[in-house]
C-alpha cells in the first residue's frame, strides 16, 4: 500500500511539472509570436520601400542621363543613349525617343534605338501647341507611359564663365556672381516606356528580389484612376502600400552643358532663372572647365521644372498570402502550440498509461498468485481423496464388491476433477501462446449444444439440476466443434456452481438475421454490477464469490471469450444479485 502511495504522489508530481511546463511554452512561444509578427511586419514594410526605391532608380536613371541642353544634341543624345545603354538594368526599356524642338519653330525628330540617327518627321498635333507658349509639360505622362525632358538653352550661362576666365585670375572661391539673364526651356526628349518591360519584367524582378519566397502577393495600382497595372495573385486588403513611380531622387545630379554639374540636395525642382541675385558660388579652377557648384538661388516660376507634378503616379500594395502577416503569425504559432501540447500530451498519455499498466501487472500478479493458492487448494483435494481411497484399497481395508465400485467410482470422479483443472489450464496457456489450432467445419449449432450437455451429465445429475432446452434446427455455423462445446460446458458449470440452491437452468439456441445465439440461463447468485466488466479478465474473481469460499481457479470465463473471439463472434452477460445470470454466445451463421 505504501508503494501504491507512492506511485500516486509520483504520478501527481510529474503531471503537475507538465502542466507548468505547458503554461510556460504558452507563454514563450506567445512573445515568440508577437515578436516575429513585428519582425515581419518590419521587414515588408522596408523589402516594400526598396523594392519602390528600385523602380523608381530605374526611371531616374533613364530621366537625368537625358539631362542636356539643347545645343548639339544631335551629337550629345546618342552619346547619352549608349551611356544608359551600358548602366541601364533593361535596355529595352526604352521604346521610342522623339525629340521636340520648340524654338524658333516646332520641328520635331525621331531617334533611331539601333542606328543612333535622328530623321525629322511631320509635327503632331499634340505638340503643335509648343509654339504657343504651353510648353511645360509635366514630367511623366502616366497614360501613355512617356518621359518629357527639357532641353535648357545654357549658352548665357557658358559665356558668363569664360567672362570671368578672361577677366580675372580665379581665385581658389568666388563669393558672389552676378548675372543678368538665362535662356528659357526651348526644346523637349520625349521617351516612350516599353510597356511590357516595365510592367511585367521589371515589376516581376522586383517581386522575385525582395518577395522570393512566394509568401507575399503584390499588385500596381494607378494612383488617379485606381485601374490595375500589374498583380502577381488576386487579393482584397493591402497590408503595406507605398506609392512609386515617381522622378524626385532624395539627391540629385544633372548635368548640364557638357560637364557642367549642379547639384542640388532633397530637390524638389530643376530650376534654372532668369535672375539670380547675390548667389554664393564655389568655383574651382581645372584643366579643362571649371564646375560650378550652386547652393542658394531664386525660383522662377515659369521656367521651374517642378518633379513633384510627377510624384506618385501609381500604388504599390503588398500582402501576405494568408492574408495578412497577423494571420500567418497566428497560424504558426497555433501549429507550434498544438505541437508543443502534443507532445507534452504525449508525456502525459505515457506517464497515465505507465501509471495503468504497473496497476494492471500488480493485479495480475496478485490474481496470478491467488490462481497458484487456488490451483493447489484444488489439486490437493482430489489428490487426497485419491490417495486416500487408493491406499483403503491397497491395505485391503475395504473387501466388498459394493465399496470397490464406491472408491472406484470416487477415484473416477477426482481424477476427472483434476484431469478437468489441467485442461482448463493447457487450454488457457495455449490460447494466449498464440498456438491454439482450431479445426473449423460446418456443423449444426443444436448438435454442438446437446455434446455438450452430454459431457456434463454427470455434475448435473449429481447436483440434481432441471435443464431445459429451446434448440432451433437446420442452424449451420463453421465452428470447432470441440472448442465451442468446451465453452458452453464452462458455462454449464458455472451455473451449477453458482446455483445457490436454485437448481435450474436453460439452453437455448435461435437465429436473428444471419447471427446466431447460444444462451445458457441460470436462478444462481448473479453477478454484481462492480464484476461484470472484469468477469473475463485471466484469473478474476469476485469478492463475493471469495468470501463464500466457491472453489475455482479464474480461468473458465476467460477461455469463453478467447474461443468465441475466435471464431469472430462475441460473448455478452446479463445478470442481477440474487437473480440469476444469462450468458450468450453470438456467432455468425454460415453462409
Amino acid at each position: 500500500m505504501k508503494g501504491y502511495r507512492f506511485q500516486i504522489l509520483l504520478i501527481f508530481s510529474l503531471l503537475t511539472l507538465l502542466g507548468l511546463l505547458a503554461f510556460l511554452q504558452y507563454s514563450w512561444l506567445t512573445q515568440i509570436a508577437a515578436d516575429e509578427k513585428d519582425r515581419l511586419q518590419k521587414r515588408l514594410k522596408i523589402d516594400t520601400e526598396r523594392f519602390a526605391e528600385d523602380f523608381n532608380k530605374e526611371l531616374q536613371k533613364t530621366y537625368f542621363a537625358f539631362q542636356i541642353s539643347d545645343e548639339n544634341w544631335r551629337k550629345i543624345l546618342p552619346e547619352r543613349f549608349e551611356n544608359w545603354k551600358q548602366n541601364a538594368t533593361y535596355t529595352q526599356l526604352i521604346k521610342q525617343v522623339t525629340v521636340v524642338v520648340i524654338e524658333p519653330t516646332v520641328e520635331n525628330y525621331s531617334f533611331n534605338l539601333d542606328s543612333l540617327e535622328t530623321k525629322k518627321f511631320e509635327t503632331p498635333q499634340v505638340y503643335k501647341s509648343f509654339g504657343q507658349g504651353e510648353f511645360n509639360l509635366v514630367p511623366i505622362d502616366e497614360q501613355n507611359l512617356t518621359l518629357h525632358i527639357p532641353m535648357f538653352n545654357l549658352s548665357p550661362l557658358t559665356e558668363e564663365i569664360k567672362g570671368l576666365e578672361e577677366r580675372t585670375e580665379l581665385s581658389d572661391k568666388i563669393k558672389v556672381i552676378k548675372t543678368s539673364r538665362y535662356s528659357n526651356i526651348n526644346s523637349y526628349i520625349v521617351i516612350k516606356l516599353d510597356d511590357d518591360t516595365l510592367k511585367n519584367r521589371l515589376l516581376n524582378s522586383l517581386g522575385e528580389k525582395y518577395f522570393p519566397d512566394g509568401d507575399y502577393d503584390f499588385s500596381v495600382i494607378g494612383e488617379k484612376d485606381k485601374a490595375l497595372i500589374f498583380q502577381s495573385n488576386a487579393f482584397e486588403n493591402a497590408e503595406v502600400t507605398v506609392p512609386i513611380f515617381s522622378l524626385t531622387p532624395d539627391n540629385l545630379s544633372f548635368i548640364i552643358n557638357q560637364g557642367q554639374i549642379i547639384n542640388s540636395t532633397n530637390a524638389k525642382k530643376i530650376v534654372l532663372s532668369q535672375k539670380i541675385n547675390t548667389q554664393t558660388s564655389e568655383i574651382s579652377n581645372s584643366a579643362t572647365k571649371p564646375t560650378i557648384n550652386i547652393s542658394t538661388y531664386d525660383k522662377s516660376q515659369n521656367l521651374s521644372r517642378d518633379l513633384s507634378d510627377s510624384t506618385n503616379l501609381w500604388t504599390l500594395n503588398v500582402q501576405h498570402k494568408d492574408g495578412s502577416i497577423e494571420n500567418f503569425v497566428n497560424k504558426t504559432h497555433n501549429r507550434n502550440l498544438a505541437g508543443s501540447f502534443g507532445i507534452l500530451s504525449l508525456l502525459a498519455i505515457s506517464i497515465g498509461l505507465i501509471f495503468v499498466s504497473t496497476n494492471r501487472a500488480r493485479r495480475y500478479a496478485e490474481r496470478q498468485i491467488e490462481f497458484v493458492s487456488s490451483v493447489s487448494h484444488e489439486f490437493r483435494t482430489p489428490i487426497a481423496v485419491i490417495y486416500s481411497a487408493s491406499e483403503n484399497l491397497t491395505d485391503g481395508v475395504v473387501d466388498s464388491p459394493e465399496n470397490i465400485t464406491k472408491y472406484g467410482n470416487l477415484i473416477k470422479r477426482e481424477g476427472k476433477k483434476l484431469s478437468v483443472m489441467v485442461e482448463q489450464i493447457l487450454e488457457f496457456a495455449g490460447a494466449n501462446s498464440g498456438r491454439q489450432k482450431y479445426n473449423f467445419e460446418i456443423i449444426e449449432v443444436s448438435q454442438v449444444v446437446e455434446n455438450a450437455l452430454f459431457e456434463c451429465k454427470n455434475l448435473i445429475d449429481e447436483k440434481q439440476f432441471i435443464v431445459e432446452t429451446s434448440l432451433a434446427e437446420n442452424i449451420l455455423v463453421n465452428i470447432d466443434a470441440n472448442a465451442l462445446s468446451h465453452a458452453i460446458q464452462n458455462l454449464i458449470a458455472n451455473s451449477i456452481k453458482f446455483s445457490n440452491g436454485e437448481n435450474w437452468l436453460k439452453l437455448s439456441t435461435e437465429k436473428f438475421n444471419n447471427q446466431v445465439k447460444i444462451t445458457v440461463e441460470d436462478k444462481g447468485i448473479g453477478i454484481s454490477n462492480k464484476d461484470l466488466k472484469h468477469i473475463f479478465e485471466p484469473f478474476y474473481r469476485g469478492k463475493e464469490v471469495v468470501d463464500a469460499q466457491i472453489h475455482g481457479n479464474g480461468l473458465g470465463l476467460s477461455l469463453v471469450k478467447k474461443i468465441a473471439d475466435a471464431h469472430g463472434g462475441k460473448v455478452t452477460v446479463e445478470s442481477e444479485i440474487g437473480k440469476g445470470s444469462k450468458f450468450i454466445i453470438q456467432l455468425v451463421e454460415a453462409s
